[in-house]
């Protein structure tokens, strides 16, 4: 079998960037909830941000995502409705053809706004793909 190892860009690979849950979202207040750091050698391209959520009582309620503590987009779901999830899709930055960069080194954070009624067991998950870099710290 061969060397498998990815050398340069690579493109096409969407996956789960980053991801938590299922958490509970406290009322009435707005609070950063989950956080990672982009690794070193990669650079994240952010597609879309989506939302579910699984609780009884549940009001209106918003999720973004913050690169570095700048909002780059955010998911929300509405209503009391048990069981409801939300998609956002974002428009990617000039000269790409999908995502919005994260910089390697980058912090990674999901908030949520401040909200009424209980909001519990959800999950939100960032997806888009990842391009590798040069790094002083991985070499091939």
């Amino acid at each position: 079998m061969g060397k498998s190892a990815f050398s340069g860009p690579v493109f096409g690979a969407k996956a789960t960037l980053f991801s938590v849950g299922p958490v509970s979202a406290s009322t009435g207040s707005s609070a950063v909830f989950a956080g990672a750091i982009v690794p070193p050698g990669e650079d994240w391209y952010a597609t879309n941000l989506s939302l579910y959520r699984n609780s009884t009582g549940s009001t209106d309620f918003t999720i973004s995502v913050q690169d570095d503590s700048t909002t780059i987009g955010s998911a929300n779901v509405g209503g009391s409705s048990v069981a409801a999830s939300g998609i956002s899709n974002f428009s990617p930055d000039s000269g790409e053809y999908q995502g919005i960069k994260i910089a390697s080194g980058s912090t990674v954070t999901f908030s949520h706004s401040s909200h009424a009624g209980p909001n519990a067991n959800v999950t939100v998950v960032l997806s888009g793909y990842r391009r590798w870099t040069p790094s002083t710290t991985y070499r091939e």
